[in-house]
């Protein structure tokens, strides 16, 4: 029996997820990152997280619930703590950004904390966290939750309370 599924390349895809969030409004700068995370999320068999949310990631980005085209700031607490604005634009683009940063204090200091605020769903924590172990730093990340912003305006606390970590490999 075949599948009716389709089938494409790891590249396809990503080429589909990039143009579908970039015809959605979202910056090629914002979508790149958020591809990856898309793809890899996918291909790791998450599909409830993968491919499954890019219509909703879409249809927020044109409905304005999520700005596509904003553009995180990073603010430098201390040397080693960070604070990363989102600017009501999603998470993917704001955590990329905060890495810049946090990745290279954590190797000079030996620990570097990084805080996201105003920013749509990151997502799985896992991919995020991923790159970490190649840049020889652990990481532990926490999402306690978001707040959705309603039609109407008004806020909604949602739990979601997703924990990931990475840890170095054995030297």
């Amino acid at each position: 029996m075949e599948s009716d599924r389709l089938r494409l390349s790891p590249k396809a895809a990503r080429s589909l997820i990039f143009g579908a969030l970039t015809g959605a409004g979202t910056l090629p700068k914002n979508a790149g990152y958020f591809a990856d995370a898309i793809l890899d999320t996918e291909l790791s068999g998450l599909e409830g997280h993968g491919f499954y949310w890019l219509q909703y990631y879409c249809e927020h980005a044109r409905s304005g619930k999520v700005d596509g085209r904003a553009v995180p700031i990073v603010t430098k607490l201390s040397p080693v703590a960070f604070r990363v604005d989102a600017k009501r634009g999603f998470a993917h683009p704001a955590i990329e950004k905060g890495f810049s940063k946090l990745i290279p204090a954590a190797k000079k200091n030996g620990i570097a904390g990084m805080a996201v605020h105003n920013s749509y769903n990151a997502a799985t924590l896992g991919y995020h966290i991923a790159g970490a172990i190649t840049e020889a730093v652990a990481f532990v990340a926490a999402d306690d939750g978001h707040v959705a912003l309603l039609d109407n305006g008004a806020a909604r606390l949602t739990d979601n309370r997703a924990v990931a970590f990475a840890d170095l490999p054995a030297l």
